[in-house]
């Protein structure tokens, strides 16, 4: 039962994202079908894996608003592909497969959505959502497996009540506490993830081709296994 909930809960968390980038992505392309933005120039590589102006221009399109206006930086969209291509050559390592059963789970789930289906063709079709779909899945798998297990034990609950001006007010009962235990969590996932992220990144090759990006390429610093 709860397997099977947390594979629901995961499906719904990686359709809403893929919602959203569907949505803006119809707002802002206007492209019929996948046809790419940008060309087959090469923007960086990490490691041997390559990042070219097509997926840069793509990924840059979505993380856009529906006035045109980047949400972002321009490195900082780089910096997250060069994350992605971190991660799905961790899951290779790893061994992490994404069964094409949960994908069409993932599906079933979609079409209960109401998304028009101009979205869809925009989104580079079926095949297209198919795609990202297991592209968030794969994620979520190297995450939970690099994070590991988080323990928030009764001293950093009280400790997080007592410095919060907002939640020492509130008396620490068993609701406030579970609160607390989930932010605290959330708060230790990323400080974890955003460290792997960055030794990954120590320790790989990253070649930078588009000196119009302030990232530099970089070798793995003395040290790395």
């Amino acid at each position: 039962m709860g397997t099977n909930l947390a594979r629901r809960l995961s499906l719904v968390f990686a359709l809403s994202v893929l919602v959203g980038m569907i949505w803006i992505a119809s707002g802002v392309l206007g492209l019929g079908g996948a046809t790419p933005i940008g060309s087959t120039e090469l923007i960086a590589k990490v490691n041997e894996d390559e990042i070219s102006r097509v997926s840069f221009d793509t990924y840059a399109a979505v993380l856009t608003d529906p006035n045109g206006v980047l949400r972002t930086s321009r490195d900082q969209v780089l910096l997250s592909l060069v994350n992605q291509r971190l991660v799905a050559r961790e899951a290779k390592r790893l061994g992490v497969v994404i069964a094409d059963s949960e994908i069409e789970e993932a599906l079933e789930e979609w079409r209960k959505l109401d998304i028009a289906p101009s979205s869809l063709a925009r989104s580079g079709g079926i095949d297209g959502l198919r795609n990202r779909i297991r592209g968030f899945l794969e994620l979520s798998r190297v995450k939970a497996i690099v994070v590991g297990d988080i323990v928030v034990d009764d001293i950093q609950v009280r400790d997080e009540h007592s410095s919060d001006l907002t939640l020492r007010t509130l008396p620490l009962d068993q609701e406030v506490a579970t609160t607390i235990r989930m932010r605290v969590t959330q708060r230790e996932t990323e400080r974890r993830w955003s460290t792997w992220l960055s030794h990954q990144r120590e320790c790989s090759t990253i070649t930078v081709y588009d000196r119009t990006f302030s990232l530099a390429s970089s070798s793995p610093r003395p040290g790395c296994h």
